[in-house]
């Protein structure tokens, strides 16, 4: 489904820009989520769709809440 690869684009590049606002390495916040850097690579490049647990414990430790989340990647496919 073409809307959903480019929704998973736009969430990898959300999770990164913000990641990287906070300065935040990959292996960091692989870290702190408890999430593999493997995982956090392929999300961030929009290649795997993270689990509604995995996107909850993202937007925690990025500080924005998940609507947030959802929201600035729903306003970047648009």
């Amino acid at each position: 489904m073409k809307d959903l690869a480019r929704f998973k684009t736009a969430l990898g590049q959300v999770i990164s820009d913000r990641r990287t606002k906070l300065g935040f390495s990959r292996e960091r916040l692989a870290r702190i989520t408890a999430i593999s850097i493997d995982d956090i690579v392929s999300i961030e490049a929009g290649g795997k769709d993270p689990t509604l647990s995995e996107m909850i414990i993202i937007s925690a430790v990025l500080g924005i809440p998940l609507s947030t989340l959802i929201t600035l990647t729903e306003a970047s496919v648009e």
